[in-house]
């Protein structure tokens, strides 16, 4: 054999040594039929190459193999915390460092954590690739949602209840994006300056909705008030004043009263809007329709 066609197929099979590799580090399995596949060799090729890598993998079931446990890349205990409070699930263990959460998930078989879910974001990957480059980049970006032609400073990607949002400034006013209604993305060469107050007023915000905040008063029954003093279930909540029955008065502040309504409707009747007037007259009238609504004719 020439010296040119002996490179040539060390260089294949470099080229292939690194297709398993990559496929490894992935976490995936490795087996002789994707390899007879994807590179169109002999299973007697495949079994060669999966022999020259036995000593970095472990056999997990007949013919079927994964990097070494000893070899798979992990976590530091910082870069575990940091993932933890990124994905805000560190605050479902009473302490979440590191080294805490990797025992958490040595003893994965005692635990049962239920009530968090999320869609399947798997259709929104290139939307959630090319504004997280945008983002980091100060780019401009444009794109058609609800039919309409937009213009926005990206400022933020957030995950509210599975969903995720773009969180931008278009004509001046902060607004949220969901992501799956966003058509025809386009990233600009154009580069803003991020604006330091409306950084912090995304931090700040207890959802996606931007915008005028409303004080609003609530009142609570005893029941009610069990769970408000265990945790907020309200955006800056403030527990105002407990009553001698176990009540409390609280007070909230809020963007979009349709976001409230929808919060309160859920605790009817242990909790009702006291105050702005305007509000609580709002809410009874909207409740009445939606009664009327409901009752056969």
């Amino acid at each position: 054999m020439s010296s040119e066609a002996k490179a040539a197929k060390h260089q294949i099979l470099i080229e292939r040594l690194s297709g398993i590799f990559e496929r490894l580090y992935q976490g995936k399995t490795l087996d002789k039929n994707w390899l007879c596949e994807t590179y169109a060799i002999t299973p007697r090729t495949a079994y060669r190459d999966i022999s020259r890598i036995a000593h970095l993998v472990d056999e997990i079931s007949p013919g079927k193999y994964r990097l070494a446990a000893t070899l798979q890349p992990g976590l530091s205990y910082s870069q575990l915390s940091e993932f933890a409070q990124l994905t805000d699930v560190a605050k479902l263990f009473p302490d979440a460092d590191g080294k805490k959460l990797r025992e958490a998930l040595n003893h994965r078989e005692t635990l049962m954590i239920k009530g968090n879910s999320t869609r399947n974001n798997s259709a929104v990957e290139s939307v959630l690739h090319d504004l997280k480059q945008a983002i980091a980049r100060r780019q401009l970006v444009g794109f058609t949602y609800k039919s309409k032609p937009r213009l926005a400073q990206p400022y933020k990607l957030i995950n509210q209840s599975g969903l995720w949002y773009l969180a931008a400034c278009e004509a001046e006013r902060m607004k949220a994006f969901e992501l799956a209604k966003i058509q025809r993305l386009q990233v600009y060469p154009q580069t803003f300056e991020m604006e330091t107050a409306r950084l912090n007023a995304i931090h700040e915000e207890n959802g996606i909705w931007f915008g005028e905040r409303t004080t609003v008063v609530l009142e609570a029954t005893p029941k009610a008030a069990s769970y408000l003093q265990r945790r907020p279930l309200f955006p800056h909540q403030q527990i105002e004043r407990t009553h001698p029955n176990g009540g409390v008065t609280l007070s909230t502040s809020v963007t979009d009263p349709q976001l409230l309504f929808r919060w309160v409707r859920y605790w009817l009747p242990e909790i009702r809007i006291v105050s702005p007037a305007a509000w609580q007259e709002k809410f009874a009238s909207e409740l009445q329709q939606h009664a009327a609504e409901l009752t056969p004719a």
